[in-house]
């Protein structure tokens, strides 16, 4: 078995992105539509569609900001004999992704974690980000934090395989 073929069999299938929907990343509220693609086989979830919501067991609250944050897409994927997890945040040229993203790598951490519990595996992989802007020149510069190894994308193609490196 695959990590990819054990991570389907562990997470709530509303979450993954099928069909031809999984070669485009879209963004509603910033009316942003970008092209994904790779030579390499992977698995796209956006965990924003599992409902109420994510965290069930944290406050609905504004007092901790960021504590229910996920950023907007994961994409698992093996690629040269590793196994990578690939957070992206659509922006629209500004904020700050950071909060979304560390929240996302958290919460990937405890999915591998549960996967080789219910497996019996010792799966391990690599962490990037990528904060995408509608603009070359976003108005706020990003602060992007790069411990959690965030690149900064521009355009209408993101293609995977120049970030899992």
């Amino acid at each position: 078995m695959s990590f990819l073929t054990d991570l389907q069999k562990c997470i709530n299938t509303k979450a993954e992105i099928i069909g031809k929907n999984r070669n485009f990343l879209i963004e509603p509220k910033t009316n942003t539509k970008l092209s994904l693609t790779t030579s390499s086989s992977y698995l796209l979830y956006d965990f924003e569609l599992v409902k109420p919501r994510l965290y069930p067991f944290f406050a609905e609250t504004e007092n901790v900001k960021g504590l229910n944050s996920i950023a907007d897409y994961v994409i698992f994927s093996e690629f040269n004999d590793k196994l990578w997890a690939v957070v992206v945040e659509l922006k629209n040229g500004g904020g700050n992704p950071n909060a979304q993203i560390w929240g996302t790598t958290l919460f990937i951490d405890y999915l591998v974690k549960s996967v080789n519990r219910q497996c019996s595996k010792a799966y391990k992989v690599e962490h990037r980000a990528i904060a995408h802007s509608k603009f070359k020149r976003p108005p706020t510069q990003l602060k992007l934090k790069p411990k959690h190894n965030i690149t900064q994308a521009y355009g209408d193609v993101i293609e995977l395989v120049n970030y899992l490196k």
